[in-house]
């Protein structure tokens, strides 16, 4: 019940709810479950899609933040994802959530099959779970005891979507390949070919077709027939005649023979439809459209007319309504991403878009044939070399500048728009519609907001800094089955990975020091050692002045937060982050595991001064 609340937006807590899609508070879950089922939560809650991303964690983009579906979760920004779905409770909630039974055996992540036995632990006739010898498969499986322990021994998962049982404090049991492992091995066994190769030819394709409202059997069918059109899938594509734009124009009955196909097509579609403005959700099995704010019928044939009756209209600038990059629109900066330009670089672009744009609006109304050749000959080289004076000449262009300097307002110059990043609203490409905005009562409420805000978080004068080597008196390394960590100064405890700076995302490794990717084949171990790390490591500086806090700022103007392992650009958004409740959290748990080690720390640090 509960993830059929977070699957329509609503957060649950203790007793009440809340449902993000309507921004409504809900009494309880008894009224939450009333709401989701009404036609207007159910527009509203069609209109949210989930983030292009993070496309396989059920992450969606709300007016309040980010919503982790399958943790009940959310984060004010996206930088906080980044580190919420490589943590171990998300992906045991995903894990757990994803898991489906097929007949006898099991479905993991909707794509990956776990057999019978291999859920049920046997191996050569021994069952691992109840650690026992059997001679009667089917009897044993009926015991009891085996039941309880199927019950009391869940599976975990780990990164790549490893899948795996914890059985004792010596072995543990891989699901894919139904081997026993020690638990030090397990990283070694994820990578190994032979685990990759048989954890790939145990993948299939279901489309999210098991529900769990449906029956077994229907089940069953559905991901045979989905099997099927995957392995026929290239001579369908292959096969395409003129008979497919007969079929377009057929009744949509003939779809709903044939509901895995229609839905394959759909599903290879869905990148179309989303740049189309229509958002796809394959569990519900509904489509909605942003253009329109209408829902449309889950149907191929329906969703391609429908994109068809839009083709008339005016092709709208796709990245202003339905952005992607929401780093971008926060602010932040991705200290993974080369290309990031610092906001006045990138704010003078868009006041020389604008200027340019004016002076050809101008130069057009101008009967001057000497105006009317410069416009043609006119660059965007070209006007960054015209004299300043030129622009001096023209009182508009310089009101255009200092407006859009002033207010924050950008211009799109392909579709001749204007664009208000403080209200995320397009404006009349007029300079009397972009005053009347500014003037306007929104506006200067989103305003009078964003500035109390900014001088409530002002940082101070100077920030006091210490390298790392001179902040560090003493350091212990603690190694558990679940976590790696260093007890700094016996007053931090921070993972491993944090304290050098390492971030690992699914296979991709990169340090943040040395602000490079590691090779796939490098264990991060060790570059922590190598020189070249550790002399830039021991210079990054660490802020003394923020008290119990491990912050250091790993580039002018980017922080990095130990708790948290988080990169955050500019003091702002950090003294933010170390007041959300998200920090506080994870601060918390380091804490924790600070009380929890200090004293074999502390004693460690007797013997060896």
């Amino acid at each position: 019940m509960s993830y059929m609340l977070h699957s329509s937006g609503v957060v649950t807590g203790s007793l009440s709810c809340f449902c993000l899609a309507c921004d409504a508070f809900l009494q309880s879950a008894r009224h939450a479950t009333h709401h989701v089922g009404t036609a207007e939560h159910q527009q509203k809650a069609g209109a949210v899609q989930l983030s292009d991303r993070f496309p396989h964690d059920r992450i969606k983009k709300f007016k309040r933040g980010y919503y982790c579906e399958f943790c009940n979760v959310l984060m004010p920004i996206a930088s906080k994802v980044n580190v919420h779905i490589t943590e171990d409770e998300h992906k045991h909630n995903k894990g757990v959530l994803l898991l489906k039974p097929l007949g006898l055996d099991v479905v993991a992540f909707n794509k990956v099959l776990i057999e019978e036995k291999a859920w049920h632990g046997l191996i050569e006739g021994v069952c691992s779970l109840c650690n026992a010898e059997f001679e009667d498969e089917e009897d044993h499986k009926a015991d009891a005891e085996h039941s309880l322990n199927l019950v009391l021994k869940p599976i975990q998962f780990g990164a790549d979507n490893a899948i795996y049982r914890p059985l004792d404090d010596t072995a543990v049991q891989c699901l894919t390949c139904n081997k026993l492992l020690a638990p030090g091995r397990m990283s070694e066994h994820f990578v190994d070919a032979e685990h990759l190769a048989l954890y790939a030819k145990q993948r299939i394709e279901t489309n999210g077709a098991c529900r769990g409202s449906e029956t077994e059997e229907n089940c069953q069918e559905k991901v045979n027939n989905t099997i099927s059109v995957t392995a026929n899938d290239v001579e369908m594509k292959n096969s395409k005649t003129d008979n497919e734009g007969k079929n377009k124009r057929e009744d949509t009955n003939n779809n709903e023979e044939l509901p895995t196909e229609d839905k394959s097509k759909i599903l290879e579609s869905i990148v179309k439809y989303q740049t189309k403005g229509i958002n796809i959700n394959l569990e519900t099995e509904t489509a909605f459209c942003k253009k329109c704010s209408k829902v449309v019928k889950f149907s191929f044939n329906e969703l391609e007319n429908h994109i068809d009756n839009h083709s008339s209209a005016t092709e709208v600038d796709s990245d202003l309504l339905y952005p992607s990059n929401l780093d971008q629109i926060l602010n932040r900066v991705d200290i993974n991403d080369k290309t990031t330009q610092s906001s006045d670089d990138q704010h003078n672009d868009e006041v020389m878009d604008t200027l340019k744009t004016l002076r050809e609006n101008v130069l057009n109304d101008s009967s001057s044939e000497e105006d009317n050749d410069t416009n043609s000959t006119c660059s965007v080289d070209d006007f960054d070399k015209t004299p300043p004076e030129n622009f001096e000449k023209d009182s508009q262009e310089e009101e255009a500048r200092d407006f859009a300097k002033a207010n924050k307002i950008t211009y799109n110059m392909a579709h001749k728009q204007w664009f208000c990043q403080i209200c995320e609203v397009r404006l009349p490409a007029s300079l009397k519609s972009l005053k009347e905005h500014v003037d306007g009562a929104h506006h200067s409420k989103l305003v009078a907001s964003s500035k109390s805000s900014i001088t409530q978080l002002k940082p101070p004068g100077k920030l006091r800094k210490q390298k790392t080597i001179e902040f560090m008196d003493s350091s212990y390394d603690v190694r558990t089955f679940f976590y790696i960590a260093s007890i700094i100064n016996e007053k931090y405890c921070l993972l491993r990975n944090s304290l050098y700076l390492i971030s690992e995302s699914g296979l991709r490794v990169r340090c943040f020091v040395c602000d490079m990717n590691l090779p796939a084949f490098l264990d991060p171990e060790n570059h922590m050692r190598t020189s070249s790390h550790l002399n830039r490591w021991k210079n990054v500086p660490v802020i003394t002045s923020e008290g119990d806090e491990f912050i250091r700022e790993v580039r002018p103007g980017l922080y990095h937060c130990g708790f948290c392992h988080l990169v955050v650009s500019g003091w702002t958004d950090m003294k933010r982050h170390l007041e959300c409740s998200d920090h506080v959290q994870r601060k918390a748990v380091c804490e924790e595991r600070l009380r929890k080690h200090k004293a074999g720390a502390q004693e460690y640090l007797k013997r060896h001064p």
